[in-house]
């Protein structure tokens, strides 16, 4: 019998240690496929932190977590994310090679 995840708010332990894991990966690709700004507000313990972290690991291409989710088979492992996700007040440290990101025409923003 599969363990509940409570309070465990990272996404590879979950998928790691084989806790119950209610696959929204549906919604991560919908979000991802319009291209929009999204702004999360949920109630406390509402699996706001989970959510974060699973899109963390999505755009980050981290595909054997998501071995059995309904994104394995529809998502680009292969295209890179350039991606920053930053919640609960957490400093964000500028890594200089985050916005050296070679663009089609040679052009490099910075």
């Amino acid at each position: 019998m599969k363990k509940l995840p409570l309070g465990i708010q990272n996404f590879p332990e979950i998928r790691r240690d084989n806790y119950v894991y209610i696959d929204k990966t549906s919604l991560a690709l919908k979000m991802a496929d319009s291209g929009k700004y999204y702004f999360l507000s949920r109630p406390r313990r509402f699996g706001k932190s989970l959510f974060l972290d699973t899109l963390k690991c999505l755009f980050e291409g981290r595909k054997e977590l998501f071995k059995d989710l309904f994104v394995y088979d529809r998502w680009d492992w292969d295209k890179a994310y350039p991606v920053r996700f930053s919640h609960r007040g957490e400093q964000i440290q500028q890594d200089e090679s985050f916005f050296r990101i070679k663009q089609p025409d040679g052009y490099h923003p910075r």
